[in-house]
């Protein structure tokens, strides 16, 4: 897999760690939620927006009804060995085998196997 630096993300995150906008996070949780992934890597959910980060930097960012982006962001988590499967399946709430029938698809049809064909 391929592994590309976003760099909008990057600033983003630039912006949103700033020590008064960090403040800000940690103040207003009525529109955020941090789900633990494991010991380095979590899950934000702010607003429609999710972000994963490890170690604090931003790794993969996508809207909570994106299901390809889901998909890709814990897809990433696993092949890159950022965290196990069963880890990252319980931060996700799916089981083990979405993340693995993902997997496959995605060796098989690239990216495009995880978009949902219409009917």
């Amino acid at each position: 897999m391929q592994h590309i630096l976003d760099f909008n993300l990057l600033l983003w995150y630039t912006q949103a760690m700033s020590e008064k906008n960090l403040l800000a996070l940690e103040e207003d949780r009525s529109h955020s939620h941090r789900v633990s992934i494991n010991e380095h890597a979590w899950l934000w959910k702010e607003g429609d927006m999710c972000s994963v980060f490890y170690s604090a930097i931003p790794v993969f960012r996508y809207h909570e009804e994106d299901r390809t982006g889901k998909h890709i962001a814990m897809i990433h988590l696993v092949e890159t060995g950022l965290a196990k499967a069963s880890e990252v399946a319980e931060a996700f709430s799916v089981h083990r085998t979405t993340i693995f029938r993902s997997q496959k698809k995605i060796e098989q049809e690239g990216v495009s196997g995880l978009v949902e064909k219409k009917t």
